[in-house]
C-alpha cells in the first residue's frame, strides 16, 4: 500500500497579507501621504490548498483608491481562484478654505490652507499645487473648510475691456512706457490689443499683471 500525504492548507491570513502588500506596493507608486487598506475575510469553511509559488493577485478594472474586487489564484499544483473585496482609503494634504470666500473674490494666502483630507472619493478633484490657485477668482461662493476643486474657479482678468492699462516695450536694453485703451479683457498670458493713446496706433501684446501689458518693439 503506497501511503499519501494529506494536503497541506494555506492560512487564510497569510492569503489577506499577501492581497495587502500587494495593494501597499501599489498605493506607494501613487505617492499618497499616508493609505488605509482593510482586506475582506475569506469563508472559514473554504479549504484551500499552500501553493509552492507566491499567489498572484489580479486588480482588474478596479481603480485606486476606493473599493476594490481582486481575484487571487495560485498557479501551481491544485490551482484555484478565489474573489475577495478590499478598500483603500488615501489621505492627502489639499488646499480648503480657511474662511468663507464670496463669488468672484481673488484667491490670496490668508483664504486658504493645507489640510489632510480622505480623497478616496474625489476622483483626483482637488488642488495641492498653489500655481494653480494663483491669479484665479472664486467662480461661486465657497464655504469656510470646503475642499477646492479646479471647477469653483476661473483665472481672474488682469485686463478688461476699455480700462487704462500700462504699455511695456523693451527694445536694445531700454524699457519704454506708454499708456493705452485696452480693446479685450485677458488674463495672465493672453493676448491683448491696445490703442496707444499717443499715437493712437493699436498694437498687440501680453497681460503680465494687473493693468500691464508687454509688448514687443
Amino acid at each position: 500500500m503506497s501511503a499519501h500525504a494529506a494536503p497541506v492548507f494555506i492560512e487564510h491570513e497569510e492569503i489577506r497579507q499577501q492581497i495587502k502588500q500587494f495593494l501597499t506596493e501599489k498605493t506607494r507608486e501613487l505617492d499618497f501621504e499616508e493609505t488605509h487598506i482593510e482586506v475582506g475575510h475569506i469563508d472559514n469553511r473554504l479549504k484551500l490548498t499552500a501553493c509552492d509559488n507566491d499567489l498572484e493577485v489580479i486588480l482588474g478594472n478596479s481603480r485606486l483608491p476606493g473599493n476594490l474586487s481582486l481575484a487571487v489564484q495560485c498557479n501551481t499544483g491544485k490551482s484555484w481562484k478565489i474573489y475577495l473585496q478590499a478598500s483603500v482609503n488615501a489621505y492627502q494634504a489639499i488646499y480648503v478654505a480657511r474662511s468663507a470666500i464670496t463669488r468672484g473674490s481673488r484667491f490670496n494666502d490668508a483664504d486658504l490652507m493645507l489640510e489632510k483630507r480622505n480623497i478616496t472619493s474625489l476622483n483626483g478633484n482637488y488642488l495641492t499645487d498653489p500655481a494653480h490657485i494663483k491669479e484665479h477668482v472664486a467662480r461661486r461662493a465657497i464655504r469656510k473648510g470646503e475642499i477646492l476643486k479646479p471647477f469653483m474657479l476661473v483665472k481672474s482678468k488682469l485686463v478688461k475691456r476699455g480700462e487704462q492699462v500700462t504699455l511695456i516695450a523693451e527694445t536694445a536694453g531700454i524699457k519704454v512706457r506708454m499708456m493705452g485703451k485696452a480693446l479685450n479683457d485677458a488674463t495672465a498670458g493672453q493676448q491683448v490689443r491696445v490703442k496707444n493713446n499717443n499715437s493712437k496706433r493699436i498694437v498687440e501684446g501680453v497681460a503680465i499683471n494687473r493693468g500691464v501689458v508687454q509688448i514687443n518693439m
